[in-house]
């Protein structure tokens, strides 16, 4: 009778002596290490960690600017490396081993995992490669399938791995666990011996079972990741090899070495994750070496300062966004040398030489062992927020002139009324010599003056009243302000109109209304005296939307009828256009101009709930542009008007080009939704690069006043390049039959546009309904 201790113990050592021929990837576990390197988009190294040098036996200096091919061992064939570029190069991440040789010659594996980072067109522009050194895994893996590892070196190393590794038949289960299995699993040796290992843990493969078994037996090996379920319910991912091979009775054994990489997974999860809140903030994020040379630019920076990654990598930071002042990189080096965070209001500048106003966060960070490392910058722009203080400290200004300017016309009104009153006295006094009775009259007159001019004041000061409000048809006046007009400015300067027929009405106060249009018209001819040249007033019923509002903060949704008083005078300034609203404020000549009426205008306007602005550049005129609110129309003529829908595009392609940001993205947003495909340049030289990429472009909308290349300009080369390019010319002020004539354009659009106004003018160009 067989002793059953003796048959135990023989087939412990039946199963050992057949897994004496098997290796198991040990040393892997006992040197694992993570080592991280990143490159361009070309395969330059631009950074490696210490990891990376301790295995590749080089330095970093001897690494940052190499191709990565100078650890390639020339093990893998070509393709293997094509399909690595094409995956990478298509934004996907890549996993697999790579074979490496050292500096000193010596060889090492490592597994590997490459994440592409993508520019805002989805292209990548630098990769970072993470990796762990399975040297001693494929070594191992190597003697395993040579069969030359002794029983007694097998059984001592299975304990040390960091690995669970366990063989198991597919009939009889579980056969050899080893403690690690025991650690990762919770199960130990007895419990699972004869049971099926992926009915207890619960695997989950790619494919079914079936598929995956038939896969191992065909090839004789299988390495993937899986998931699994602990015996506390947890569930794991396990990177899994696994080698097959018939043992003496026929039956197929699996030896099998897993590794938990839960953990793993997801911090390449929170890696993806970081790098997507990267991608989608608004602020400019960038890092930069203690040599101020960038090494990372997010998509925030590129939309901020119009630059692409690959543009400024390995640049110096003063030199890409401060145009070389080293004014902000010294204050922040000298703030850093006390404590590693400092933030500062600064100027910087964009790829096209805007300025730009930005919030700049710099933070050291250091090494654990506290060694400066890199610097992090975080710029938020805040341009748009400091133009609308500005706004807000003007207006507070205008408010308290008016403030003060409303007093002292209420004492001057108390000192003014009895001088008219002695003055008519006088003049009744019948003995009144008539000498003096000129006096008076001068007297008379400078003091009704003085009155006027009080009156201007209080306007001004007050804002328009509501007394005298009333529904007016506004058509009515502007006829015949140009009838006064025609009557009483000089023959060489023509007034043209153009008043549309069918102006809603308006509430409103008609001898104010006609105040402002006066002092409007009235600026237009002393800036044309010298030369002469032409005044146009236009009048158009518009709706101010959404798009509008984006474009125009000070601005509010609705109905309005729009007025524009235009000349073809001197023109003014940008400093000089920023003080004109200012209250006794005036270019004139001493006697010539109070400077009150450009604000009493201003006053006026606001005081009926409307707007006005204007655009002037030197030696081109000036437009001025009045919005006042319309009276709601029935609720029948409403409801048709909403009815009645924007004319859509059938995907045209248009080139917009405009140098001011928000309105390129507002008006692209605007065709995009409405059927168009856009194009966007920020001027002439990019619009003309973008034109000649392209096989078709149907319209071409560009800015008239741009710099580097101006509308004009741009509108040349094209028709340069097509002669029948449609072309639609935008401007706050350039004449629309002069642009027609010298540019032979399709049509013209004023700034500011509305949605309706734009859809409707690229309609009628393109012809479509």
């Amino acid at each position: 009778m067989n002793n059953p201790a003796s048959t135990k113990s023989g087939t412990e050592a039946s199963n050992l002596d057949k897994l004496s021929k098997e290796l198991v990837d040990i040393k892997r576990a006992l040197a694992e290490s993570t080592i991280v390197a990143v490159t361009d988009q070309s395969g330059k190294i631009t950074y490696v960690n210490d990891k990376f040098c301790e295995i590749s036996k080089y330095s970093k200096e001897e690494l940052l600017g190499q191709d990565h091919r100078i650890i390639n061992s020339e093990y893998h064939p070509k393709e293997f490396f094509r399909d690595l570029w094409v995956t990478i190069a298509n934004g996907e991440i890549w996993r697999g081993e790579i074979r490496n040789r050292a500096k000193d010659g010596s060889i090492y594996w490592v597994n590997t995992t490459i994440v592409p980072f993508l520019n805002e067109e989805g292209k990548p522009y630098q990769y970072i490669a993470i990796r762990h050194d399975i040297t001693p895994q494929k070594t191992i893996e190597k003697e395993l399938r040579e069969k030359e590892i002794l029983l007694r070196e097998q059984k001592e190393l299975l304990e040390q791995t960091h690995d669970a590794i366990y063989s198991w038949r597919l009939d009889d289960g579980i056969l050899q666990w080893n403690q690690n299995a025991k650690k990762m699993y919770g199960y130990d040796l007895k419990e699972m011996q004869g049971r099926e290992v992926y009915r207890v843990l619960e695997t989950e493969y790619e494919t079914s079972f079936d598929e995956y078994f038939e896969q191992l037996k065909k090839d004789g090996y299988w390495e993937g990741e899986i998931r699994q379920k602990t015996k506390d319910g947890r569930k794991i991912i396990v990177e899994s090899r696994q080698a097959i091979e018939e043992s003496n009775d026929g039956s197929l054994i699996v030896l099998e070495t897993s590794r938990d990489i839960t953990e793993k997974k997801r911090a390449e999860e929170r890696i993806h994750q970081q790098a997507s809140l990267l991608k989608k903030t608004r602020d400019a994020i960038l890092v930069c070496d203690l040599n101020h040379k960038i090494i990372y630019w997010n998509r925030g920076a590129e939309k901020v300062y119009g630059l692409k990654a690959e543009e400024v990598l390995g640049e110096d930071i003063c030199e890409m966004i401060c145009d070389g002042d080293q004014t902000v990189i010294e204050t922040a080096m000298e703030a850093l040398n006390k404590k590693d965070e400092w933030q500062e209001e600064a100027l910087n500048y964009t790829k096209d030489g805007k300025k730009i106003t930005v919030i700049s966060r710099w933070t050291l960070v250091r090494k654990k062992s506290g060694q400066p490392d890199y610097f992090l910058v975080v710029n938020t722009d805040v341009t748009d927020l400091k133009r609308t203080e500005q706004q807000l400290l003007r207006a507070q200004r205008l408010e308290s002139i008016g403030t003060l300017a409303g007093g002292i016309a209420h004492d001057l009104n108390n000192v003014l009324s009895p001088i008219l009153m002695a003055v008519d006295m006088l003049q009744t006094d019948l003995e009144m010599p008539e000498a003096s009775q000129q006096w008076l009259s001068i007297i008379r007159e400078n003091t009704e003056r003085g009155a006027d001019l009080i009156k201007q004041v209080l306007t001004f000061a007050r804002g328009a009243e509501e007394g005298n409000r009333v529904e007016i048809q506004i058509s009515h006046l502007i006829k015949e302000l140009i009838k006064i007009l025609q009557k009483t400015f000089p023959p060489d300067i023509k007034i043209k109109f153009n008043v549309a027929s069918n102006l809603a009405l308006i509430k409103a106060d008609p001898t104010q209304i006609h105040q402002v249009l006066m002092n409007l018209a009235v600026n237009a001819k002393d800036a044309m005296m010298e030369l002469g040249g032409t005044l146009k007033i236009t009048a158009e019923n518009v709706e101010i939307d959404e798009n509008y509002v984006q474009m125009n903060p000070n601005f509010e949704m609705g109905r309005y009828i729009f007025i524009t008083v235009e000349d073809s005078g001197i023109g003014m300034s940008p400093e000089l256009l920023e003080r004109i609203w200012d209250p006794f404020y005036t270019t004139k000549e001493v006697g010539k101009g109070t400077g009150l009426g450009l604000s009493t205008a201003l006053s006026i306007v606001r005081g009926h709930g409307g707007f006005i602005n204007a655009y002037s550049e030197p030696n081109k005129g000036t437009q001025f542009s009045v919005y006042l609110p319309a009276l709601e129309v029935s609720d029948e003529r409403e409801l048709i008007e909403q009815e009645l829908p924007y004319p859509k595009g059938n995907g045209e392609i248009i080139l917009l080009v405009d140098d001011e940001e928000n309105i390129r993205k507002v008006t692209e947003a605007t065709l995009s939704k409405y059927g168009y495909k856009v194009l966007s340049a920020g001027d002439g030289t990019e619009a003309l690069a973008i034109y000649t990429q392209q096989e078709k472009v149907d319209l071409v909308i560009t800015d008239m006043a741009m710099p580097y290349m101006d509308g004009a300009a741009t509108i040349r080369a094209l028709k340069k390049i097509n002669k029948s390019q449609k072309i639609i010319a935008v401007s706050g002020l350039t004449d629309m039959h002069q642009a027609n004539q010298k540019l032979a354009i399709e049509s013209f659009l004023p700034k500011p546009f509305t949605t309706e106004k734009l859809l409707n003018t690229v309609a009628e160009v393109l012809e479509v309904n």
